[in-house]
């Protein structure tokens, strides 16, 4: 380089923070201009989604040295800021160079262990942009970062270099039609005190010994599976009336916060608010000591230990406006849909909607796949609003998942979007079965209650009943080409527990007036209980995968707690939980005990589907149907399943509140009852049966021969 020419790029990349003149360096892309002292300025492309760089992003170590690098196409300057604490405001700057496809990067000697560091970028001005170079920003690529709990979280990037021992950990290999699904947040499952948890609302909480609502309770219960709601680092906005530059969401009730992670911030680091050692204090710094990373993996491995998959929650497709996202800062035109002035696009006001069309968008996505499958032995993922993929993202990510592991189990959430399931079933993903949900427990509490109610939710009928049995496939007017890409459930982590919407549905509750004692209005007896077994009884003989979010196994609550007295409803039955911060959304797990005889009938059921099946993979055409007396009655023939289990199935369901119904057995070898409408289980409750059996009211039974 000419000596010259060297001393005037010094010059220009050490301008002060207000100027945005940038030499465009030989072999540098872009338009240029020339500016009023008669340099070449960088201005934006426009076509930007033309450029795509497979270089490793964030910061990576190779041949002895650390290389930053940074994907910001519109940006026309980009400085490293490797600071000396977590909590510092300014640090050693270091410029970063431009490559032809949008690529800003810097290499430093050293592996740079412990270093905290984050970017400064500079840029146009205008609506579409917001850049901000008196702010440092993270890494998008992170892969561990301290936040400060706070409205404006402060986001730092940790260089951490884990040697977490797998010891010969890999991949569950469970096939989703196999799996029974337990939905759980991380934080819900130990926090209660009455989980009895020495860490509560931690990774470690749900592995240890010493925890109500920890690994203990998942085996007992006997799932395969768990779907973690989301551990990957997110913001959790403090009450206030703060404005942030991110967005305009005020909240301003003193228990509410982003307390179930939707969506994602970080899409590579974990929470670090579930680790060990995390304070809950006020603008209290988390993260610093990257436990978060070690503990996440713990709980992998035990889970993976005691043979249950893991299944992580994915919330890729969009950025809280609550949420100081760096994608904001570093090149909001291109990571963001914008409105005709600029705007982040939001359907809802609470989440700007990422480009996932854009290249670049969707390299993060895929790395970040590529990342938990083999830094954290993931088994598979649940993305929420899956209906914003178009099909190229879609089989991309499917792709890329079963690239890595062959038997990665991808699942799409479409928010009860028959069309955008069928279109994600076409391309190969599983979705969640929002028609089998509204068929059998029904819409809403009010005047859409389904079948177990003796009501017919919406459009529904005995015919799409069975079809929804049968794992609703294509060829009978169903959304999916087989069973296995079906995952049936009745409640999620989101509108009424089960337990609520019986409560209210049946009448037993009333959801306008003030709770005085939870547990004594959670007591699930004599009829409440009839609506609950008969919920389980259909779930786990339904074809496909099954969901079972955290305590439904025992009618677990979420009236609001009657505190803080300040809250917005409390007493009142809380659609969104996962937005508080108190012991309305944790498990209280008094409800265990209290409703015992519910959990037991769950235990038992999970039992039969496993021993059995027929009960899960089966032929869905090989299945006949017997009606009852009524509309409410139906019975299902699994003949015969594979050879470890040669046995017949006869499952009867009577969706009548008070009419008994009566079936004739298929003839042959008498029946055995392995489940009644109040104990179920793989051992005899009574033998013998043949000729016409009667099914109390809102009851089932499983016979075997």
């Amino acid at each position: 380089m000419r000596p010259a020419f060297h001393q005037l790029r010094r010059l220009i990349l050490s301008a002060s923070l207000g100027m945005l003149i940038v030499l465009v360096l030989p072999g540098c892309s872009g338009t240029g201009q020339i500016g009023r002292s008669g340099q070449r300025i960088y201005t934006p492309l426009a076509d930007s989604d033309k450029l795509v760089s497979d270089q490793p992003l964030g910061a990576t170590f190779f041949a002895g040295r650390t290389t930053f690098r940074l994907f910001a196409p519109h940006a026309t300057r980009v400085s490293l800021v490797l600071l000396p604490r977590y909590d510092a405001l300014a640090g050693d700057e270091i410029p970063l160079s431009r490559d032809k496809k949008g690529v800003w990067s810097v290499a430093r000697l050293g592996r740079l262990e412990g270093q905290v560091y984050g970017y400064r970028v500079w840029g146009p001005d205008g609506p579409s942009h917001n850049y901000d170079p008196t702010r440092i920003v993270s890494d998008p690529y992170s892969k561990v970062v301290i936040t400060r709990n706070s409205p404006d979280r402060h986001s730092r990037s940790l260089i951490l270099h884990d040697n977490f021992s797998w010891r010969g950990d890999t991949w569950s290999g469970l096939e989703l039609r196999d799996a029974i699904i337990y939905q759980l947040h991380v934080r819900h499952m130990t926090a209660h005190t009455s989980a009895g948890s020495s860490i509560p609302g931690s990774y470690l909480a749900l592995v240890g010994n010493n925890s109500g609502g920890g690994l203990a309770h998942l085996l007992d219960l006997g799932i395969n599976a768990v779907e973690l709601l989301p551990v990957i680092d997110h913001v959790r906005p403090v009450p206030g009336n703060q404005r942030i530059a991110a967005g305009s969401q005020v909240y301003d009730q003193p228990s509410v916060c982003n307390h179930g992670g939707y969506p994602a911030s970080h899409l590579m680091a974990p929470a670090a608010y579930f680790a060990s050692t995390a304070s809950r204090a006020p603008d209290a710094w988390i993260g610093r000591d990257g436990l978060q990373v070690r503990e996440l993996k713990e709980l992998v491995r035990q889970l993976h230990q005691s043979s249950i998959a893991v299944i992580l929650d994915l919330p890729f497709s969009a950025v809280s406006s609550t949420d100081p996202s760096s994608l904001l800062f570093i090149d909001k035109s291109y990571y963001f849909q914008l409105d005709s002035l600029g705007r982040p696009l939001s359907d809802d006001d609470h989440n700007y909607r990422l480009r996932l069309e854009a290249p670049m968008v969707q390299r993060l996505i895929l790395d970040a796949l590529r990342w938990w499958q083999t830094e954290y032995h993931i088994d598979g993922f649940r993305f929420p609003h899956a209906d914003r993929f178009d099909e190229a993202t879609a089989r991309r990510i499917l792709e890329q998942a079963r690239k890595v592991n062959p038997q990665a189990i991808i699942i799409g959430d479409t928010g009860g979007d028959t069309i955008a399931a069928e279109r994600l079933a076409d391309w190969g993903w599983a979705v969640w079965n929002d028609q089998y949900r509204s068929a059998i427990k029904g819409s809403n509490p009010g005047d859409g209650r389904g079948f177990i109610f003796g009501g017919w939710s919406g459009d529904n009928n005995p015919a799409t009943l069975e079809r929804y049995f049968l794992g609703s496939p294509r060829e009978l007017g169903g959304q999916f080409h087989h069973p296995g890409q079906a995952v049936n459930y009745l409640a999620s982590h989101t509108g009424d527990p089960l337990g609520d919407f019986i409560r209210i549905a049946g009448g037993f509750v009333d959801p306008q007036r003030p709770v005085i004692d939870r547990t004594a209005q959670g007591a699930v007896r004599g009829k409440q209980l009839a609506y609950n077994t008969l919920a389980a009884l259909s779930l786990l003989t339904s074809q496909g995968a099954v969901l079972i979010p955290a305590g439904q196994e025992f009618a677990h609550s979420r009236f609001n707690a009657p505190v803080p007295p300040t809250d917005d409803r409390p007493s009142q039955p809380d659609l969104n939980a996962a937005a508080r911060e108190h012991d309305t959304c944790y498990i209280d797990w008094r409800f265990k005990e209290i409703n015992h005889n519910l959990f037991n009938y769950y235990r038992g059921l999970i039992k039969l589907r496993r021993k059995y099946s027929a009960l899960h993979r089966i032929d869905p055409l090989r299945i006949q149907f017997f009606p009852g007396r009524s509309d409410l009655g139906l019975a299902m023939l699994l003949p015969a399943g594979d050879a470890a289990d040669q046995v017949d199935l006869f499952v009867i369901l009577n969706g009548h509140p008070l009419q008994a119904d009566e079936f004739a057995l298929p003839p042959g070898k008498r029946w055995t009852a392995l489940a009644t409408w109040s104990k179920a289980g793989t051992k005899s409750i009574v033998s013998g049966l043949s000729g016409v059996i009667s099914i109390p009211p809102t009851a089932g039974m499983i016979l075997m021969r």
